[in-house]
């Protein structure tokens, strides 16, 4: 993963593409929290703890259909 990777990196305000689980990351892509977000597809993704970091998707919600 890259830190240019728009598709996976998402920053606090914007909306959510896919629901799932969201694990908060650092500029290098780092990990800086044990923390997780359940974002909701359509809603907007939360503040972060420090400035610069950004959300990425760990864990995308499975639908059942039918």
């Amino acid at each position: 993963m890259t830190d240019n990777n728009t598709d996976n990196n998402h920053k606090p305000g914007e909306k959510v593409p896919d629901s799932g689980q969201y694990q908060e990351r650092g500029p290098h892509e780092q990990k800086v929290t044990e923390n997780e977000t359940t974002a909701v597809e359509g809603n907007t993704f939360p503040p972060t703890d420090k400035a610069g970091d950004h959300w990425t998707l760990v864990d995308k919600t499975k639908h059942k259909r039918g």
